[in-house]
């Protein structure tokens, strides 16, 4: 508190997660594993990650006696989403799957879409939407996993 300055929340949201479920699933799956007889090889997961690149922190220092600096405006949610995704032994990584909001975004205008690194898609909000992930899933992961076993 040096200075009469503090560290202090500007906006933020509470999350709740259903802790039992994240308790007992984890059992569940190595039963169902185990009962099928699954390889490491064979098991994949995948998660999607997202880069809010408009966001402005949080937090903020401010003087004890500026007490109307708490309201802040409402964050901009522009956002970036990749999907990643590889099987337990991390032996096959599968190429990103990036969704954005412009189905034709300026950087990509003269490129080859089919020698990009990653899978690119676009939604309104640049999140995974189940059309998106059902053409990722159909083309690109079946495709990969052939090959690859």
């Amino acid at each position: 508190m040096r200075h009469s300055i503090k560290h202090d929340i500007i906006s933020g949201e509470s999350r709740s997660a259903d802790h039992y479920a994240a308790t007992v699933y984890p059992l569940e799956l190595e039963k169902k594993i185990k009962e099928e007889g699954y390889h490491p090889e064979q098991i994949y997961n995948a998660d999607e990650t997202a880069i809010y690149y408009k966001l402005l922190p949080s937090t903020s220092l401010m003087s004890r006696s500026e007490k109307h600096c708490k309201e802040g405006d409402k964050q901009s949610k522009k956002q970036f989403t990749t999907m990643i995704c590889a099987n337990a032994t991390g032996g096959h990584k599968l190429q990103l799957l990036c969704i954005a909001n412009s189905k034709n975004p300026r950087c990509l205008h003269h490129v080859n879409r089919e020698n990009l690194p990653a899978v690119y898609a676009s939604s309104k909000n640049a999140w995974t939407t189940r059309a998106i992930f059902s053409q990722f899933f159909q083309h690109d992961f079946v495709s990969s996993i052939r090959r690859y076993q």
